[in-house]
């Protein structure tokens, strides 16, 4: 009785490991045409933009207005959006910033990735098999989804025919390039390098900030003397895998009102829409069920 109660249990056993390898088998066909979206990392670096790749045409009136100098207003812009990129991701990952002045082999680490890179306009580079519709808005909050109905629906209460792409913008405050998009991307010239900040950090995947730019918008010769003018925040990321394969690139802009000089303002309330944008593009964890 007993070795056949013992010979029951074994092939409950053979038969429960059988369907879980057909269905691990399954689930591997079915993510292979979505590696790169749905693979799980371990840790992201975060690589801050290279001071070269800071472009500004309000920093002067930012310095003045905030009693800063030019240089501490491109050191706050590049530790703010750092910062708070830096907080969004790590709700899904582990992170490694290389922005840590108190770290002097991370700031030699860091020297040695940006020589390590070369820059270049590129067309957008989205993950293959979804499109960009379907795969930023998977990662967006419920806050902003409701903001984008609230948006949709007044402007159809008042007979507006907005379409569902102005809404989106409308709601986040995200404005699309006009005319053909480029990015501006980096290309690592040798790929081993992040196998090798990979073994040094355990990071997996590396999200670049390639450049910054705070550009102003005069409709007319008079608007700079009137104050009447709106600010874009242009935020170029790249992300990669450790193996050297780019993931996704492209380019955050944000608007800024004219009326926003305050610094700590701009941080706080329009640096949170470049990172849920950039955050809404990294690969999602895959959740065990």
């Amino acid at each position: 009785m007993y070795k056949t109660y013992i010979m029951k249990k074994l092939l409950s056993i053979y038969f429960l490991v059988s369907i879980l390898t057909v269905a691990n088998a399954q689930e591997s066909v079915l993510d292979a045409g979505n590696s790169g979206i749905f693979q799980n990392y371990n840790k992201v670096m975060l690589i801050p933009f290279n001071a070269n790749f800071y472009f500004s045409d309000a920093d002067k009136e930012l310095a003045e207005y905030n009693k800063k100098s030019e240089k501490e207003i491109q050191k706050l812009f590049r530790a703010g959006l750092d910062f708070d990129i830096n907080a969004r991701i790590l709700s899904m990952y582990d992170t490694k910033q290389m922005l840590d002045v108190n770290d002097e082999e991370v700031e030699e680490d860091l020297e040695a990735i940006y020589s390590g890179l070369s820059y270049g306009y590129e067309k957008p580079k989205h993950p293959d098999g979804c499109t960009c519709e379907d795969y930023c808005k998977e990662g967006k909050p419920k806050s902003f989804f409701k903001k984008f109905e609230e948006t949709l629906k007044i402007d159809n209460d008042n007979g507006d025919e907005r379409t569902d792409a102005e809404a989106y913008q409308s709601a986040s405050g995200y404005v699309e390039p006009a005319g053909e998009k480029k990015y501006m991307g980096v290309t690592i010239k040798h790929p081993e390098m992040l196998e090798f900040y990979k073994e040094k950090y355990g990071t997996d995947l590396f999200v670049f900030i390639n450049q910054f730019e705070l550009k102003t918008k005069y409709e007319a010769c008079l608007d700079r003397s009137i104050k009447k003018f709106t600010r874009e925040v242009w935020v170029h990321f790249s992300i990669y895998d450790a193996n050297g394969t780019l993931l996704y690139g492209d380019v955050v802009v944000v608007d800024v009102p004219s009326n926003t000089n305050n610094l700590d303002q701009i941080i706080r309330n329009h640096f949170p829409l470049v990172t849920d944008e950039l955050a809404s593009n990294m690969p999602k964890v895959k959740t065990v069920h």
